[in-house]
């Protein structure tokens, strides 16, 4: 793992939220080449002092177009934590309409989307509707379990959830 990017984190988590991004943005530009740049942010992502960092660099990285080996995926897989921050698991959910998740590690996942589903953070629980239904190709039995929390969601939660959820109803609608 790079010390160097480590370094940079340090200074990033110290300053302000829109300070942190502009900075973050800088780190991506200058790092993003770098051959084992996402292998050392899946690292930083068992590191609590740079998981928020790690996690937001990642998602940028897949929104920039970039894909993740299966190798990757896999390792990604393996440390999707209950335990992260919320900023950190609403990041890693918010890739994974971005990913495909190998056979193989889509329990692990799942695992982690449910767990999202209790957070007190209402922006990672609508996420993990999302994520849920993102795994829920070719799996009716989940399709209808996300059906039923989509209607749930429009009963009782914020509206913020709401217009998420109705982005993922849309896409039920399609299925």
């Amino acid at each position: 793992m790079s010390e160097e990017i480590q370094l940079t984190l340090q200074q990033v988590l110290s300053g302000g939220e829109e300070q942190q991004v502009a900075t973050l943005k800088s780190i991506y530009r200058q790092q993003q080449g770098r051959e084992y740049f996402v292998r050392d942010l899946l690292s930083l992502l068992g590191m609590e002092t740079y998981q928020k960092a790690a996690s937001w660099l990642l998602k940028h990285h897949i929104e920039q177009g970039n894909a993740l080996t299966d190798q990757e995926m896999w390792v990604l897989a393996e440390n999707m934590q209950p335990t992260y921050g919320w900023e950190s698991r609403l990041h890693l959910l918010q890739i994974l309409p971005f990913i495909t998740i190998p056979p193989d590690a889509q329990l692990r996942v799942e695992d982690f989307v449910r767990a999202s589903l209790s957070s007190a953070n209402k922006f990672v629980r609508a996420w993990a509707i999302q994520g849920l239904y993102e795994l829920s190709h070719g799996r009716p039995d989940l399709q209808r379990e996300v059906s039923f929390l989509c209607e749930k969601a429009m009963q009782t939660e914020a509206p913020s959830v709401k217009a998420r959820v109705r982005k993922i109803l849309v896409q039920l609608d399609k299925a």
